[in-house]
């Protein structure tokens, strides 16, 4: 069956006059978000026997929304034990506005006599390589938008070798 499309504005801030440019279309654009504040559009779908209806939302901000910070971990391998090579830090990275983000890595704190380093501290993912100590390593991401920067912080324990590991012996 053919399909018909309603687009109809549900709700908007004072002020507002949104105006969608086709509103019997399934794509439509969208003027008049002049205003700060949650817009409301309400799209049915009809196929000549029967209908249905689902809300969209959309929020307008003030200004540039900073960059958010999402799955930051570490891999490759996740338990570190001393002393290692490396293990991988990992971040994804999203921007509201879809703009370009950059990635900047860096060792806040390590253990005494630690001397950790990053192979790729501008990509979202890097190695830190010699994790030779026990203990508590400090990463920070910082993660900027053009406009905005956020930080965050990741801790990678590393623990000590283990003295007493099972031997294989045949």
């Amino acid at each position: 069956s053919a399909l018909t499309y309603n687009w109809s504005v549900t709700g908007q801030p004072a002020g507002s006059q949104p105006i969608i440019a086709s509103p019997n279309q399934a794509v439509s654009p969208v003027s008049g978000l002049d205003q700060v504040g949650d817009y409301r559009f309400k799209i049915t779908v009809a196929d000549g026997q029967s209908s249905t209806a689902q809300e969209v939302f959309l929020k307008v901000f003030e200004a540039n929304q900073p960059p958010e910070a999402s799955d930051l971990h570490n891999r490759q391998p996740v338990a570190v034990f001393a002393p290692t090579s490396k293990t991988t830090l990992r971040v994804s990275g999203l921007d509201q506005e879809g703009d370009a983000l950059t990635y900047q890595w860096s060792i806040k704190n390590q253990p005494v006599g630690a001397k950790a380093s990053l192979l790729t501290p501008t990509l979202n993912s890097t190695d830190a390589a010699n994790l030779t100590q026990s203990g508590d390593y400090l990463f920070q991401i910082d993660i900027k938008d053009g406009a905005s920067t956020t930080t965050a912080f990741h801790t990678v324990t590393v623990y000590p070798a283990n003295p007493n590991a099972p031997e294989i012996t045949s």
